[in-house]
């Protein structure tokens, strides 16, 4: 009941960055970043779930290879890929190559006393 249908996760990369980002709308915003930032805490301790890894990549995979079946996608993905200097297929060609010890990699190498939350709140 903390969370809604409106609540998403996706990453904001580029060449030297890498930001997992979460959004959505939600009575106590703290409570939810606490909630977040105590379980990645304990997947660090305690280690991904291998099956749990091979299913979001599989998921992420068909994510953004279905992009492809939509016009304006395909001309966003272009476009953003000149300005990045890429292939167009470079990310759905990374996902389908990304190992589990990687992403534990990312995961251990994320700094979880460094992080922002935005609010916004509608006017009265």
């Amino acid at each position: 009941g903390i969370i809604n249908d409106s609540f998403s996760v996706g990453v904001f990369n580029g060449r030297g960055f890498f930001l997992p980002v979460i959004s959505g709308i939600a009575r106590d915003p703290d409570k939810i970043t606490e909630l977040v930032i105590n379980e990645l805490k304990r997947l660090k301790k305690d280690g991904l779930p291998e099956e749990d890894v091979r299913i979001v990549t599989k998921m992420t995979y068909g994510e953004l290879f279905s992009g492809f079946n939509n016009v304006e996608s395909v001309g966003r993905a272009a476009m953003q890929a000149v300005f990045d200097d890429r292939e167009i297929y470079t990310a759905v060609e990374t996902t389908a190559k990304i190992e589990y010890n990687e992403v534990v990699q990312a995961l251990n190498e994320l700094d979880l006393d460094n992080y922002s939350l935005s609010i916004v709140e509608p006017n009265s």
